[in-house]
């Protein structure tokens, strides 16, 4: 058995987890917004747009020069695509502070793109699905890209490789393909899908501040679908790169009991039990693979794959996730995983995507450090038809470190 993991767990509508065994891609119906606020248009500092290259978005005119406060990010980079080992140094003198349109849009794209979803430090911590969509956001808001009638944009690799590589350190050439079906190699492109109808304005810049050595910690929110606040806030850092920034790692620091019991039933993992003896050791695998990635455990790992493109966890690192978030009484092992490598202590995992939830909290009852949760959930909450609706029981020894001690269908009791 291959044990599925999936990113960007909080986007509860579009950019969740699903385990490969239950996967399938989810489509977001969303219609399009009716403005997506623009990113500032890049601009070289020294050279004018040669006349075949793409029209820079309506946030700035090409005949003009970006401003001061407003980090230009190189509309050209297309065009002239460079090899990631010949990407420019950071500058010795830190660039100014963003402006909040352009950390807006920033913020925006991460949501759209499902890498607000969880704790990632570098590219080997993000989705590749999430940095396309968050690379092609950009595009599209810079006027570098323009999707078809049917929402569909194809663009060279090498183009749109270049690309995401302005915002990611290191990126290695060819990474961003593997595994993923936007590549197409019959034609060494990519076939991208229109990501600012994804834009639902659910971001909303809290604080940015500057490190003397330039690097920015901006913190931002993410409200929840179901209305009652926020849903989770992130701790993002950003270091400055030529004109412009690269991702370079992002820390949840808060997250929704709701939502977080509604990515769990997202991704298959929200079993009906009384007691955590009750789970079965696939079912343990499961949701240990999902918190291992709901909270970025795998940061500061240098993790190998195997000849399929699987991850190959440490087995140290699922039973963390189990200590992590789940109640005492389970019965775990971990050789009994199909692919378990006794030489390496390790299991293969593989990545990908799911559907939608839409969650509605119908009560909450806290008994000391026992918090019980009703949830609604919704085929379709322009409706407000329920579907189901479950309890969650909660231990919570420290805000935001809960653990689950018990699931199931709701009956009124």
């Amino acid at each position: 058995m291959k044990v599925g993991l999936g990113r960007a767990f909080a986007r509860v509508l579009a950019g969740a987890l699903a385990l490969a065994l239950c996967a399938g891609c989810g489509q977001r119906g969303e219609e399009p917004a009716e403005s997506a606020p623009a990113a500032p248009a890049a601009a070289s500092a020294a050279t004018e747009p040669e006349e075949n290259a793409p029209a820079a978005s309506a946030a700035a005119s090409a005949a003009t020069e970006p401003e001061e406060n407003t980090p230009a990010v190189s509309a050209a980079a297309s065009v002239a695509a460079q090899p990631v080992e010949s990407a420019p140094a950071a500058s010795a003198a830190a660039p100014a502070v963003p402006s909040e349109e352009w950390l807006g849009s920033l913020v925006r794209a991460l949501e759209c793109s499902g890498l607000s979803g969880y704790s990632w430090e570098g590219y080997r911590q993000i989705d590749r699905v999430g940095l396309a969509q968050f690379t092609f956001y950009w595009m599209q808001q810079e006027g570098l890209a323009q999707v078809d009638e049917n929402g569909f944009c194809t663009l060279p690799a090498q183009e749109f490789e270049a690309q995401a590589a302005r915002w990611v350190e290191g990126l290695p050439e060819g990474w961003l393909r593997e595994g993923f079906n936007w590549y197409q190699p019959e034609e060494d492109a990519y076939r991208c899908n229109d990501v600012l109808r994804y834009d639902r304005g659910r971001n909303h810049l809290v604080d940015c501040t500057q490190q003397p050595d330039g690097t920015l910690e901006v913190t931002y929110t993410v409200d929840s679908w179901y209305g009652a606040g926020p849903e989770r806030e992130n701790r993002l850092t950003l270091a400055p790169h030529g004109e412009g920034y690269y991702l370079v790692g992002q820390e949840s620091v808060y997250l929704d009991q709701v939502d977080w019991c509604a990515a769990m039933n997202l991704v298959g993992v929200d079993y009906d039990f009384e007691d955590p003896s009750q789970l079965t050791n696939d079912q343990l695998t499961r949701f240990a693979c999902w918190v291992v990635e709901s909270d970025g455990l795998t940061q500061g790992l240098e993790l190998e794959t195997d000849g399929e493109g699987a991850t190959l966890l440490p087995v140290e690192v699922l039973e963390q996730a189990l200590a992590l978030r789940l109640g005492e009484g389970y019965q775990f092992d971990p050789t009994a995983i199909e692919g378990y490598d006794q030489a390496t202590g390790t299991v293969p995992v593989s990545w990908g995507y799911g559907g939608a939830r839409f969650p509605g909290e119908r009560e909450r009852t806290q008994e000391g450090e026992v918090l019980t949760l009703v949830v609604d959930y919704y085929a379709d909450p322009s409706e407000q038809q329920v579907a189901s609706t479950r309890f969650y029981r909660l231990w919570q020894g420290q805000p935001g470190q809960w653990k689950l001690l018990a699931a199931g269908p709701y009956t009124g009791e």
